[in-house]
């Protein structure tokens, strides 16, 4: 009975440690952003941010984490219509956005191996003058990979989000099965016929 504690506590204490796909989503859009963002232009001190009428499913996550770096960087962010309030809009397009599980590797069952997991965003950021032209574009992509115990999936895929919820890959045997049931079976028989 201790020994069954042992190992649930032991498993939810890897599950803990391994970020959800949300999490790693959440992280490579804020690497995406940063990358974006170092050629911002200096002297813009506030602006609208508006996402335009194309949106992703996951839109809402890369207008969070551009209000945040943003903010970071002293830029004050105007909730307005830019067009009306005579000021800057920043158009944040997020082109692509999805959790991948690559590949599994590992034992005969799913919890024994480990899982290749990757994300990847893509964002195009468009400053508009008062205007309305484009005095600032810039487009970004970013990926980042990491191999997860195969158990965890479960724990790290519960998004509810479609992008962040991928198929696990299956390995399939029938190829190394196949032809070790056909040997056996034609050595059995061989072996058979020889020895009567």
């Amino acid at each position: 009975m201790s020994l069954c504690v042992l190992a649930t506590s032991a498993m939810a204490d890897v599950a803990s440690d391994v970020p959800t796909n949300m999490a790693l989503m959440r992280r490579v859009l804020a690497t995406t952003v940063e990358k974006a963002l170092e050629t911002w232009p200096a002297g813009v001190g506030t602006v609208a941010v508006v996402i335009p009428s194309q949106t992703h499913a996951l839109g809402w996550l890369g207008e969070v984490v551009l209000t945040e770096h943003l903010i970071a960087r002293g830029v004050a962010i105007h909730g307005g219509d830019g067009k009306k309030d005579s000021i800057r809009e920043l158009e944040c397009n997020l082109g692509q956005a999805q959790v991948a599980y690559e590949s599994y590797s590992g034992g005969w069952s799913l919890g024994d191996g480990s899982v290749e997991r990757s994300a990847e965003a893509s964002l195009t950021l468009t400053l508009n003058a008062k205007s309305g032209a484009a005095e600032w574009i810039e487009d970004t992509h970013s990926r980042a990979a990491d191999v997860i115990p195969a158990s965890t999936v479960p724990d790290v895929a519960g998004d509810p989000v479609v992008h962040l919820a991928p198929v696990l890959p299956t390995t399939n045997w029938a190829p190394y099965i196949e032809p070790v049931i056909v040997s056996g079976t034609v050595g059995g028989l061989i072996y058979l016929f020889f020895t009567r």
